[in-house]
């Protein structure tokens, strides 16, 4: 008898242990995303305000509402620029954010704020429809830019700095996402971003560090005559759009005689 216990308890023994291990690998297993965020990689020349795209991706929900928080690794190369705001008793420290175009294009609420007013943080919010029914959300199964918004980088960067990487990271515990019912989606899988600090100055053909006269005159030479005069013909991009061109030369004149902004990347 006391051999048929035995036998009995080891049989036990080795299907508690099945359990345990079967159980470890349901727990572990992983789980499918139902939404996607990637904050883009980006760069710019010192003194320059980038454009930074925010990509999203939906599956099985909806996107109605969302609220995103990031913060910047080097504060002492790229900053969030800030606009206070007073709106009765509340002060809000306002950013630079842009919707046309994008999926959030037409909501009732958007807004980007820096929350302690020092444009070392931001946080971006939105919601679909605010109560007059009639604004819908992201459909499931939707990809595309869900908003933009900007980042000023300092214009005082040494040249000679081998670091240049501004790291855009998402506070993944204070970042939220939710459907129509007002219900938070879940799992959601998130990829910060960041911003890299290129050597020069956007539209210094001359490399002299100051955009002025010169320089237009170098680009006119380069574009119209075909001269080799530009230090660097990317640095001479203004526009971003991989090609030196008449356009440039357009925006560099506005810059220089207008003082009009050279446009984001």
């Amino acid at each position: 008898m006391g051999s048929f216990w035995q036998s009995v308890a080891r049989v036990i023994a080795v299907l508690l242990v099945c359990l345990v291990v079967v159980g470890g690998m349901t727990i572990a297993k992983a789980q499918t995303p139902n939404f996607y965020l990637t904050i883009d990689d980006v760069s710019g020349y010192v003194g320059e305000l980038v454009e930074i795209p925010v990509f999203m991706q939906t599956l099985a929900d909806s996107l109605d509402g969302f609220q995103i928080s990031l913060a910047l690794s080097r504060p002492d190369l790229v900053y969030f620029e800030v606009d206070t705001v007073v709106v009765g008793q509340e002060t809000m420290y306002v950013c630079q954010f842009d919707t046309v175009g994008t999926l959030a294009s037409g909501w009732e609420h958007v807004e980007a704020r820096s929350t302690l007013g020092q444009g070392l943080d931001l946080r971006l919010s939105g919601i679909s429809d605010v109560g007059s029914g009639t604004t819908p959300g992201i459909p499931s199964y939707s990809s595309g830019i869900l908003m933009k918004f900007y980042a000023r980088i300092l214009p005082d960067i040494l040249d000679t700095l081998t670091d240049r990487t501004v790291n855009l990271n998402v506070h993944v515990s204070t970042s939220y996402f939710s459907n129509e019912l007002g219900e938070l989606i879940e799992p959601v899988e998130i990829t910060s971003g960041s911003v890299t600090v290129l050597a020069g100055v956007r539209g210094d053909a001359n490399c002299d560090g100051v955009l002025n006269p010169i320089d237009v005159v170098l680009l006119v030479n380069y574009v119209y005559k075909g001269w080799d005069v530009l230090c660097s013909v990317e640095q001479c991009d203004i526009n971003c759009d991989s090609s030196t061109n008449p356009i440039d030369v357009v925006f560099l004149v506005n810059y220089v005689y207008k003082n009009w902004p050279l446009p984001p990347c």
